[in-house]
This record gives structure tokens, C-alpha cells and sequence, in this order.
């Protein structure tokens, strides 16, 4: 069977619509991965202009211009004995010139296969794909879509298209603008704007972080002094800062007179401390020591009550909450913040914590 598809079939083109309200929303499936890769592939199939861009950057001079382009998504790639791998990205040529499979990634991580040697998807793809079939494309390549991409070349001997970045992608659909076919440059305009605010935000520059903090300072201290109010600081409010962030530490003695620490910061979007693909946020984390460590008991509680554990840029694990930044009530933040923090079981307030239990 050959996963090749002839851009001029009308079987299984991309039906944005349709495909999207297709998507569904469970725990294995990554659902903006998979929405942003049907927009995608719409793109790319219905735009010659668009299709010819994208492709020259995953395969470079590899692929000739003015070549017929085509996607889909999900095709099935057979496994020896039985079932399938599904790359989520096809780009075809006609002829059949080429075929690129591309993985993409937005916040989940590449799987390994155990029966594959613990290789990567797409070295897994790679492997499969490696002995052509029988209507199978003349230059075959896989590659990836992430937020980090590479600098790797293409190299078609091994199978291997570039690894593209997000804000490549980004960068290329929005200079095209202009020359983008009128009937597909709404979506297209539409999806740089997607991937500047939900996929891949830029930073603002190192130089303008002094300003940031001090724009946001006085909400950040709302946000600081209701909580330690609302739980009893047990201690002077710290100041914290550092490579794109600003915030508070906050000592609170929890409802077993252990002490707890809640850290309340500023951060921009694509910093350290920020999440990948998060827009310029306040976080509030709460942690036993500067390392971000919760106790078991501890981390499924507050994991519970909305502070999930989750992994910044910088790699640094919290359980953290993010409000953003261009919407922020503070008053509203913190009574959010308060009472996921009570619904953790571990605080309490600060007139319940000094009542006489007589």
C-alpha cells in the first residue's frame, strides 16, 4: 500500500470545517496540535502560493517550483505484522515527485516505541519508510514542526527534510500576505495570529523587560498582598527576580503549622519561567522550598485545586496557575488564586487558622 496521494484527488482533501469540528477532545489526543495541523494542511493544499513556500522549507532545492502541491493529515504509515503509525502531515507532489511527512509538535513530547529500539517518531517513520513500494514518490523525507526546529540540512538519503520552528512558519505565511490567494488570505492571517498568541509567542526583548515589570508591578503586589493577607504571611514578603522575571515569595504556615511558599511572578511570554506557547502571564506557585518541591499528598491536592505540575522554557517543574497578562483583573486573580489554593485542603485563612477552637 502507498501512502503517496496525487494532489488533483478530491478523496480525502482537507475540508477546514469539517475537519475541525472533527477533532476531538480526549486525553491522548493533543487537540491544538491537531487543530493547528488540519489548518495547516488546508493551507497548504488550497493555496499554491502557500503549498510551494512550506514545502521548499522542509525540503529545500530539493523540490522544483511550480509543482501541483497536496496535503492530508493522518495518513497510515503500516507497521510489519500489523497496524500503523499515523505522521500527522502529508505534503505530496504530482507526478509523484515528492512526499514529506511531517510530525507535529506544540506541547507534547516525541513518543518513543519500544519495539522500535526506543527511537523517536520520526526516526521510527524513517524506518518504515525507508524501502520504496510501488507508487511510492520519487524523493520521500520526513521532518518535523516544533517550537525549537534545528539547523539540520536535508538530506535525502537518509530521509530526512528540515526540522521547521513554529515562528519560521510563522514568518514565512505572513510575508506572503500579500500574494496569498484572496479566498484563503482571511485563514491565513488568521493562523499567524494563532500561532503568535496561543503556539509560539514572541518575547519581548531583554532591554524592554524593566519596563514590562514595572507596567505590571502594581497587580503583581494586589495579587502578593491579598494572598498573604487572605493566609497569614508568616514572614516579610521576599522579593524575587531574575533572567525575565519579577515576583514575591510569600512564607504561609499551612494547616499543619508546616511552612509553605507561595510564589507570585511576572513573567513574558517566551522567557524561562514561562510556559511554551503561554502569553505574558502571572503565576502563582505554591512549593515547600525554592525548588518547587511539593509532597506527594501535597502536589495531588493542589494538582486537584488547578496548580498543575507543569515544565517552563527553562525546564523548571511548578505547580503553577497563569493568569495572562492583557485581561488581568487582580482582584479577580487573587480570589481565583485563594481558592484553589483552600480547595488544596492545605491552607487556611487567616481568621479560621487564629480562632479559638473552644
Amino acid at each position: 500500500m502507498t501512502l503517496y496521494h496525487a494532489p488533483a484527488l478530491t478523496y480525502g482533501r482537507p475540508d477546514l470545517f469539517v475537519d475541525l469540528f472533527s477533532v476531538p477532545a480526549t486525553i491522548t489526543q493533543h487537540q491544538l496540535e491537531n487543530q493547528a495541523t488540519t489548518v495547516l494542511a488546508w493551507l497548504i493544499d488550497r493555496s499554491p502560493v502557500l503549498g510551494q513556500a512550506i514545502t521548499r522549507m522542509f525540503a529545500g532545492d530539493l523540490v522544483r517550483s511550480r509543482i501541483a502541491v497536496g496535503a492530508r493529515t493522518q495518513v497510515s504509515l503500516p507497521k510489519p505484522g500489523g497496524g500503523a503509525l499515523h505522521p500527522d502531515l502529508s505534503i505530496c507532489g504530482a507526478d509523484p515527485a515528492f512526499q514529506i511527512l511531517v510530525e507535529v509538535k506544540i506541547d507534547s513530547e516525541f513518543h518513543a516505541y519500544p519495539e522500535f529500539g526506543d527511537r523517536l517518531q520520526p526516526d521510527v517513520y524513517r524506518h518504515l519508510w525507508e524501502s520504496p513500494t510501488v507508487g511510492d514518490a520519487e524523493i520521500r523525507l520526513v521532518g518535523t514542526l516544533t517550537r525549537t526546529g534545528s539547523r539540520g540540512s536535508v538530506d535525502q538519503a537518509t530521509l530526512t527534510a528540515r526540522d521547521v520552528s513554529w515562528s519560521e512558519l510563522r514568518d514565512v505565511i505572513d510575508s506572503l500576505h500579500d500574494a496569498v490567494e484572496p479566498d484563503i488570505a482571511l485563514v491565513a492571517s488568521a493562523f499567524v495570529d494563532v500561532i503568535d498568541n496561543r503556539i509560539a509567542p514572541k518575547a519581548i526583548p531583554p532591554a524592554d523587560h524593566a519596563a514590562f515589570f514595572a507596567l505590571h508591578k502594581s497587580a503583581l503586589d494586589r495579587v502578593a498582598t491579598s494572598l498573604g493577607y487572605q493566609f497569614g504571611a508568616g514572614g516579610p514578603v521576599k522579593q524575587i527576580a531574575g533572567a525575565a522575571y519579577f515576583g514575591r515569595r510569600i512564607r504561609i504556615d499551612d494547616a499543619g503549622g508546616q511552612p509553605l511558599y507561595l510564589r507570585c511572578y511576572l513573567t513574558p511570554a517566551g522567557t524561562r519561567l514561562n510556559l511554551p506557547g503561554a502569553p505574558d502571564s502571572l503565576v502563582v506557585a505554591p512549593e515547600r522550598d525554592p525548588n518547587g518541591t511539593l509532597e506527594d499528598a501535597a502536589a495531588a491536592a493542589f494538582a486537584a485545586a488547578g496548580f498543575t505540575r507543569t515544565k517552563d522554557i527553562a525546564g523548571y517543574w511548578l505547580h503553577r496557575r497563569l493568569w495572562p497578562l492583557d485581561r488581568l483583573d487582580p482582584q479577580r486573580a487573587a480570589e481565583e488564586a485563594a481558592e484553589g489554593l483552600r480547595a488544596g485542603g492545605l491552607l487556611v485563612d487567616r481568621d479560621a487558622a487564629s480562632a479559638d477552637p473552644s
